[in-house]
C-alpha cells in the first residue's frame, strides 16, 4: 500500500522481492528484473489456479503497483543491494521477521488482538522498519524501528550486523513480508 501511495504522489518506487508463495522466480530475467507485461500477465494467471484470501489480496496490490508505474524485482538479498541504497542516502523500507531480528520469543494473540511470549503455542511475528545507514568498518545497519520498547535496544534507532538484518528480511517470508520497498524521487 505505501509503495502504491507513493506512486500516486509522484514518487519512483522499487520493490524487491523473495516471497516463493507470490512470486515464481522464472518470471524475472537473469539480473531480477522484470517485464512489467509479462509479470501482470503471470500474476493474472496465477489467480485463476489459487484462490486463498492473501494471494489475491497481495496479486490485487501488486497489480496495482505495476500499473502505478512501480517496478518489482526479484534478486538475491545481498549487503550490496543495501549498500547501493545507503551509499545513495535513500532509507530502505522493509518487512522482516521481528522474532529473527529481536531474537525473542514466538508470540501468541488474544481476541483484543494483544500479544504475549509464548515459546510452545506461539507463532513467528512480522514487522516494519526502516534501513537508514551502514557502518562499513563494522558492517552495521543502522534501523529506524517504530517499537521503541524493541527489545534490541529500547530506542527507536540501533544497528545491528548486516547479515542478521538480512536473515530477519529472508525469514520475514515466513510471515508475509520479506520485502525492500525503495521510495525516491523521480527525477526529470
Amino acid at each position: 500500500m505505501l509503495g502504491k501511495h507513493a506512486l500516486q504522489l509522484g514518487f519512483k518506487a522499487t520493490l524487491y522481492v523473495n516471497n516463493l508463495q507470490l512470486y515464481d522466480p522464472t518470471w524475472f530475467n537473469s539480473d531480477g528484473s522484470s517485464n512489467t507485461d509479462v509479470l501482470r500477465e503471470m500474476l493474472m494467471q496465477q489467480m485463476r489456479y489459487k484462490r486463498n484470501q492473501y494471494l489475491a489480496r497481495g496479486t490485487h496490490a501488486a497489480l496495482d503497483f505495476l500499473t502505478l508505474g512501480g517496478a518489482i524485482y526479484f534478486r538475491c538479498l545481498t549487503a550490496e543491494i543495501l549498500k547501493e541504497y545507503f551509499g545513495r542516502k535513500i532509507p530502505i523500507l522493509t518487512g522482516l521477521s521481528s522474532t529473527y531480528l529481536y531474537n525473542c520469543s514466538r508470540e501468541i494473540f488474544n481476541k483484543e488482538g494483544k500479544s504475549r511470549s509464548d515459546p510452545i503455542r506461539g507463532l513467528p511475528c512480522g514487522h516494519f522498519v526502516v534501513l537508514c545507514g551502514y557502518n562499513q568498518k563494522h558492517r552495521l545497519v543502522v534501523v529506524a524501528d517504530p517499537y521503541k520498547k524493541n527489545p534490541v535496544s529500547g530506542d527507536n534507532y540501533y544497528t545491528v550486523s548486516i547479515h542478521r538484518l538480512i536473515n530477519a528480511i529472508m525469514l520475514g517470508v515466513v510471515t508475509r513480508d520479506g520485502n525492500l520497498l525503495i521510495i525516491e524521487p523521480k527525477y526529470t
